[in-house]
């Protein structure tokens, strides 16, 4: 009897511990967030699963308590660096930054400042050279190389085959390192340590 009582606390905290997991936000803060969003942003929808994984509770909470969420000095500067060179519209550099700040985490702002860059673009479309292309796959850059079509079922010939990270600027036109070979897919799971240049 002891055993299974020992056995049912086990389970118990076992759930407690897959229910509350680091990193997500505590009952009050979501509930604060909620009453907070609905009234400042009564039409606006925020994926609480992926808010939870972007920003830290403490940082949820400097929003309720600031009405912004806090960015990082370089996270700024990017942010006001890329709406001036924005040709296709004309807003004050300064009032953006602090209108977006008022909705969007500095990992949401990282991922759509990195995603409207050559390099992002690169990451999510690939390349295509004819029918050839390379792109990510499996968390990998994969080459495809089409050898014609089979003429039974009207299906391309291809083949596809992983590139190492080291053979990428022989690999791809305008493709170079900043600091040493990486695998630049590794930004697809928001981590942008890969840094390279793609001209």
């Amino acid at each position: 009897m002891i055993y299974i009582i020992f056995l049912f606390a086990v389970i118990v905290i076992y759930l407690m511990l897959c229910i509350h997991k680091e990193g997500f936000w505590s009952q009050q803060t979501l509930t604060n967030f909620k009453t907070y969003s609905n009234i400042r942003y009564p039409h606006t929808t925020f994926n609480m699963d992926i808010l939870q994984q972007q920003a830290s509770e403490q940082e949820a909470d400097d929003l309720l308590k600031n009405g912004r969420w806090p960015w990082s000095g370089e996270t700024k500067a990017k942010y006001i660096n890329a709406i001036s060179h924005n040709t296709m519209i004309q807003i004050n550099p300064k009032q953006s930054l602090n209108d977006a700040m008022k909705i969007y985490n500095e990992n949401a702002i990282k991922q759509l400042l990195y995603w409207n860059t050559k390099e992002g673009e690169f990451v999510l479309d690939g390349l295509t050279r004819g029918e050839d292309t390379i792109k990510c796959s499996d968390g990998r850059l994969q080459k495809t190389v089409v050898n014609g079509y089979n003429y039974l079922n009207g299906y391309k010939n291809s083949v596809s085959t992983y590139l190492d990270d080291v053979d990428l600027p022989n690999e791809i036109p305008g493709f170079s390192f900043v600091n040493s070979a990486c695998n630049p897919c590794i930004a697809l799971d928001n981590d942008y340590s890969c840094k390279f240049q793609k001209n």
